[in-house]
């Protein structure tokens, strides 16, 4: 297939009630031309195609297909993809729905409907139970008997109880017509079969009364099923309204994302007046105020005003983030105690919080590879079921077993058994894992990301910016004494930032944050050249060379680690440095520091857990800036976590082995679980070494250098914080940059297929217990036997069993801090801090205090205190240095 013409297609789909429904609609549908990808979820009523081809079909042909199939379609959206050789395709000319189908009208209409039947039943169950209780009757129905006149006021009764649940018998007709018979066929063909055989006895109970035969009247008159057939249509319309009701809570998650971005905004015109104008009618460039307390309308740009806005609602992080002039704030978050002015950049569909609950939607309505099970079984279980219904009508017959007992069994059968349960297994736990887990501000792009992640073995991280706070600060400054002599600290350092202005690494903008503190204003050099997973280097002109007091007749300056620096300069060259003036065609030489000493000083520094930059030129060594990226707070105990769940850890990083080493130490890893001094294509031959050896693996990282090894990955993630590539090529995306979300998103993906594994096994034994128990099968030794409406029940409490069990991934990551089912312990102390003047004070020391594993803290500005609850991993002194950090005292 061509690879040029690419559109993704969303269609509702109505009418399907069970994994036949679901696998009959995907059979069909995949026979199209041009269709290469068919996703059918049973419990949004989606339909997902990919389209290759330029003789794709048309969305009018996959309606009519839908149709055909019997059930009814409606095209959603349509996203074009690449259009090769200038050909439009076809289904870019359909028109697309504009809104989606309120779920909660379904639920009404069903349980109007149970309404309508329960109030219709109760009079036929009384006509029912007369005989059996001898309860009293209208004088016009005893008279006589009176046996017939009752039996045909329960047939009259159950006749509009037949009709409102219509629906039924029209989609189970249908698809046993087209030889893929559903779960309402089985619906259809046991009530239908109770109210034909209803019929039947009432034609013997007036026959019987006109032979004045009162004994066959009184006995068919108690096999009368009208009640039983009026019986099983409330037991299932009240099992399918109750089972609709909890399949919308399962998509609960995104629709509180999508309702949490406000209606209306207050847009600022051009002449300062306030409006207050539907969101929908704010576009970008457009200013907006937002009043303290209020919900965000926009993605945008904050242009005066300072505040601390709560973003939990896309993090899931409730620390308030301080926001000012120049910084981003996004659709649906809650600013804080000041006034914000905002410019739109982005709305609707297009913002960030919409972007998100379209993922949530998607990866909802993916497959995952477990569903196949489901899949294989569906297609044929219902003819099964039939079968073993005729066959146990026959065998009950030729055992010499009554009509009517025989007749109870093979209805019994129909009703007990349950696709349903065993269609919504899969799917039902997707949806409520991945809406937890967005609401915990892990992304999951797809089912099939979220099984992988449930299977790792092996957790491969980045370090910086992912284990490290991704900040890092300059901690010495070394320049070669033999190059430089007085003010060599600053002329070393401005050559060092000049070259470091065209670098986008984190460490670059350390260097630079250093040399601004330093009032060292950096010159430009113009393109810098990067060396992946070595250093940078940029070509110099003679003017340059001079500006920045490099040693005359230099051509290159170049920044990187110890490899890069002696793959550059020999030992000679290190000791002494011969540079020769190409523009006076003179030469002069340079004693430099050795080697070893260079080296020596950044081992020391390594074992800091510092990293080392080299400066140089083509022939000459100039000095070395040592930086320290500090581990995030939570790192220590998150990897705690992950060790006693039982995972194999491995850091790759580029920097030095000591370097990595010595933060390892501080994190809990030991030095086997560490990879340093690799480039990019080395991180991703440990990894093919790792799954060489039969594991799979799960990279963290979020850096530009770590694309390939997230693609080389079982499964990747990235951190929120990262780079667009890097959460391009991820397939989870943590959108809150802590780590506690990694041991969240690994917990959820493992709990999400425990609750799968459970469903299916509740399905399988279910049924394997259900069908023999109503077939008969244990009535000759037990005495044990199930009647039609206790099958129905049966069959309607199996797919509640599924759903709510799935609804309990909501509770999921409630007590994050505990470990093993224990609880830590908690302490309680309150601090007083100083220093703190404003709400933005205040949130720093809120969210430096929470970053600690475990903590729970709430600071009051005005007070000037902090209330913390910490277990026993922390102590007060960590308690203490985390404000020290902030910048603020305790006292």
């Amino acid at each position: 297939m061509s690879g040029e013409n690419k559109n993704r297609v969303e269609f509702r789909v109505g009418g399907m009630t069970c994994a036949a429904c679901q696998a009959t609609v995907r059979r069909n549908v995949a026979k199209l031309p041009g269709v290469s990808e068919v996703n059918v979820n049973l419990l949004t009523g989606h339909m997902d195609l990919l389209l290759d081809g330029v003789d794709a079909v048309s969305a009018d042909e996959v309606i009519k297909e839908v149709e055909r199939s019997g059930y009814a379609a409606e095209l959603l959206s349509a996203s074009v993809g690449a259009v090769g050789n200038g050909t439009a395709t076809a289904i870019a000319e359909q028109p697309v729905a504009a809104t989606k189908r309120d779920e909660t009208d379904s639920v009404h209409r069903s349980r109007r409907i149970f309404i309508l039947s329960l109030l219709l039943y109760l009079p036929n169950l009384y006509l029912g139970m007369v005989s059996i209780l001898g309860l009293p009757l209208p004088g016009f129905l005893a008279a006589g008997g009176g046996k017939g006149v009752q039996g045909l006021l329960q047939f009259i009764l159950v006749i509009p109880i037949l009709y409102l649940n219509r629906d039924f018998f029209i989609s189970g007709t249908r698809a046993a017509l087209r030889g893929a018979p559903s779960m309402n066929t089985l619906v259809s063909l046991g009530t239908g079969s109770a109210v034909l055989y209803g019929i039947y006895a009432l034609f013997r109970i007036i026959a019987a009364e006109g032979g004045g035969d009162a004994e066959t009247a009184h006995f068919y008159h108690t096999h009368l099923s009208f009640d039983s057939a009026a019986m099983l249509l409330v037991l299932i319309r009240l099992g399918r309204t109750l089972e609709a009701g909890a399949k919308r809570k399962t998509t609960q998650a995104v629709r509180q994302l999508l309702d949490l971005a406000p209606d209306t905004a207050r847009r600022v015109e051009a002449d300062g007046r306030e409006v207050v104008v539907p969101a929908t009618e704010l576009r970008p460039g457009d200013t907006v105020r937002i009043l303290p307390g209020e919900r965000v309308p926009v993605d945008g740009t904050v242009i005066d005003g300072n505040s601390a806005v709560d973003e939990s609602a896309l993090t899931g992080e409730s620390i308030p983030v301080p926001k000012g002039v120049g910084d981003a704030v996004s659709t649906a978050t809650i600013n804080g105690l000041g006034t914000l002015l905002v410019r739109t950049d982005k709305v609707g569909s297009e913002t960030r919080i919409a972007a998100v609950a379209r993922l949530v939607e998607q990866a909802a309505g993916s497959r995952a590879p477990i569903a196949r099970i489901a899949d294989r079984i569906s297609g044929w279980f219902v003819p099964i079921v039939v079968a073993i219904a005729l066959i146990t009508l026959t065998s009950w017959l030729l055992s010499g077993s009554s009509v009517e007992f025989a007749f109870n069994r093979a209805v019994a059968v129909l009703l007990i058994s349950c696709p349903c349960a065993l269609g919504l297994a899969t799917p039902v736990a997707i949806m409520v894992g991945t809406g937890r887990g967005a609401q915990l501000g892990v992304l999951v792009k797809s089912g099939e990301a979220l099984e992988a992640l449930s299977g790792v073995q092996t957790i491969v991280f980045d370090k910086t910016g992912t284990l490290t706070r991704g900040e890092p600060v300059v901690t010495d400054v070394v320049p070669n004494a033999a190059v430089y002599d007085t003010d060599g600290e600053t002329v070393f350092l401005r050559a060092a930032a000049s070259l470091e202005t065209g670098s986008e690494h984190p460490l670059a903008a350390a260097v630079l944050n250093y040399a601004k503190a330093a009032t060292v204003v950096p010159r430009s050099l113009g393109t810098v050249q990067a060396l992946p997973g070595a250093g940078i280097g940029a070509d110099l002109s003679a003017e340059i060379v001079a500006e920045l007091g490099l040693p005359s007749g230099s051509i290159r300056l170049m920044a990187g680690n110890a490899r890069l620096l002696c793959d550059t300069l020999s030992a000679d060259q290190m000791n002494t440095g011969t540079v020769r003036d190409t523009s006076a065609g003179t030469s002069s030489t340079i004693r430099n520091a050795t080697l070893e000493d260079a080296l020596r000083r950044a081992a020391g520094l390594a074992e800091e857990g510092k990293t080392v930059l080299f400066f140089f030129t083509e022939s000459v060594y100039l000095g070395l800036l040592a930086v320290r990226d500090e581990p995030r707070p939570e790192s220590r105990e998150v990897i705690r976590q992950l060790h006693d769940r039982g995972y194999k850890l491995m850091v790759l990083t580029g920097d030095r082995r000591e370097t990595a080493v010595a933060i390892g130490r501080k994190l809990g890893l030991e030095p086997e679980e560490i990879a340093a001094e690799l480039l990019p294509g080395d991180k991703v031959a440990v990894v093919r070494e790792l799954q060489a050896k039969g594991d799979k693996v799960a990279m963290v990282g979020d850096g530009i250098n770590d694309a390939p090894v997230l693609a080389a990955a079982e499964v990747g993630l990235a951190m929120g914080a990262g780079t667009d590539i890097a959460i391009e090529t991820a397939d989870i995306i943590l959108m809150r940059s802590d780590l506690h979300a990694v041991a969240d998103a690994f917990g959820l993906a493992r709990q999400t297929f425990r609750n799968i594994k459970q469903n299916l096994f509740w399905a399988f034994f279910y049924n394997l217990l259900a069908i023999p128990l109503a077939a008969g099968v244990f009535y000759p030794s037990l005495g044990i036997v199930l009647s039609p409406v206790m099958g129905a029940a049966a069959m309607s409490l199996s797919s509640l069993f599924v759903v709510g069990n799935a609804l309990r991934l909501r509770r999921y990551g409630r007590n994050r801090y505990e470990c093993k089912g224990e609880a830590s312990k908690m302490k309680t102390v309150e601090l007083r801090v100083e220093g703190m003047s404003c709400p933005h004070c205040s949130g720093r020391v809120e969210k430096a205090l929470n970053a600690l594993p475990g903590v729970e803290a709430t600071v009051d500005l005005a007070a000037g205190t902090a209330k913390v609850k910490y277990p026993d991993s922390v102590t007060r002194e960590q308690l203490i240095a985390a404000i020290t950090d902030a910048g603020y005292d305790v006292v």
